[in-house]
């Protein structure tokens, strides 16, 4: 019987235990092809070059940290899986199997894994294409008709990117066959012989590292001396890990420092059933650490993308009602488009036309630096749209939004 075989029975025999780490590479396909989907709909690609944005800039810039994130999730998924069979693993070596082709058995096990998992997902997300365009329409409010939504693009992305985290899931199979003994892997479950004892200095550096970097998170970036042109990118890269960096240190160093603390308290360890929780504590600090800073990392990226994207669509939306009050305006219409205008209006039920009227809005380019006191001089702006004053009163006195004279 040849290895692929052996991987093959194991996983079909065996379904039930791997339908967990599947589902996960499901989920994990599925919200990245949708994602991938969505840049390439050409519907928002229209919208974003209307409204004058990079919209693949965007995508392209999210989806990078969804990599990160979902990279995260799936090597996480595969790593506690394939601990959880060591004993499975240590039988192979028993019965004479080199740990180069133990190595083998588990290679085509997850290849067998992501190309479930690429195509389920792949189907799932083309099936779902239409629901998903809608929602984020609905979520913009825009009205436009979706469909469904097949990119070779996007699949050959997901592919790609599924490829890169099959590598890295299977060197890390090899390592765990590698690193442990026969012997070993039969005692998985063996607790760590030195217990960690935390240290309050790293945990106290640890807070730090946090503070700081939400400090930093929270400054204003028109007025802070921390986010200037010079310096953006630095105080960016120290707020990702210093957070990240802190978040590890405390979770790695304090839990144990306080476990301990608690265990050398003999009048606390000595009390109830607190000898064995304490104990039990001790010999799992590290590996409950680890999932922990996991979880708090995943989380803490999560929000932040969500936060940020909101925050992004709200000054969005604000900017353009503030700047482009009216539903319509056209740009050197001449009488003839003026009139093809009016006759789609008075043809769309439902959408009177209110007023009508004209200005003249000029461009005018910033050649010198505006001085600190002026109100636009931290929008680093590059030019100004100009409008007369008795343009601008005349259209004010139109628009129901509270727009006062000047």
């Amino acid at each position: 019987m040849t290895l692929f075989k052996i991987a093959f029975t194991n996983v079909r025999k065996n379904f039930g235990q791997f339908s967990m780490y599947l589902g996960s590479l499901i989920l994990s396909v599925l919200i990245y092809f949708t994602f991938v989907s969505l840049a390439y709909n050409k519907s928002i690609g229209i919208i974003f070059k209307k409204w004058g944005l990079g919209g693949q800039s965007v995508f392209v810039a999210a989806s990078i940290v969804l990599i990160i994130f979902v990279a995260f999730f799936v090597f996480y998924s595969s790593n506690y899986f394939t601990r959880s069979r060591k004993r499975e693993l240590g039988l192979y070596s028993l019965l004479g199997l080199r740990k180069a082709q133990i190595g083998r058995i588990i290679f085509y096990e997850n290849l067998m894994m992501h190309v479930m998992a690429v195509v389920a997902g792949v189907l799932i997300g083309i099936f779902f294409s239409k629901f998903f365009s809608m929602l984020l329409f609905r979520i913009m409010g825009l009205s436009i008709p979706s469909g469904f939504t097949f990119s070779i693009a996007a699949i050959g992305s997901t592919v790609f990117v599924f490829a890169i985290i099959l590598i890295v899931t299977s060197a890390n199979g090899y390592w765990i066959v590698y690193r442990h003994s026969m012997i070993e892997l039969f005692k998985a479950d063996v607790r760590e012989k030195n217990p960690p004892k935390g240290s309050l200095t790293l945990s106290i550096l640890g807070i730090f590292l946090i503070g700081s970097g939400y400090f930093l998170a929270t400054r204003s970036i028109d007025d802070s001396i921390f986010w200037t042109e010079n310096t953006f990118f630095a105080s960016m890269l120290f707020v990702l890990f210093g957070v990240i960096l802190g978040t590890w240190l405390l979770l790695r160093f304090l839990f144990p420092y306080i476990v301990y603390k608690l265990f050398q308290r003999k009048s606390f360890f000595y009390s109830g059933t607190n000898i064995l929780t304490v104990t039990w504590l001790r010999y799992r600090m590290k590996k409950t650490a680890g999932t922990l800073t996991m979880i708090a990392i995943l989380s803490a990226t999560t929000l932040t993308a969500i936060g940020a994207l909101s925050s992004l669509y709200t000054n969005i939306i604000s900017y353009a009602e503030s700047s482009n009050p009216d539903s319509y305006e056209t740009v050197w219409s001449t009488e003839t488009q003026r009139k093809e205008i009016f006759a789609a209006i008075r043809e769309s039920k439902g959408h009177d036309l209110i007023y009508h009227e004209k200005a003249d809005v000029y461009d005018a380019n910033v050649i010198d630096k505006v001085d600190k006191n002026e109100p636009y001089s931290h929008h680093r702006m590059t030019y100004f749209s100009v409008i007369s004053i008795s343009d601008y009163n005349r259209l004010a006195m139109k628009l129901d939004n509270n727009s006062k004279k000047n």
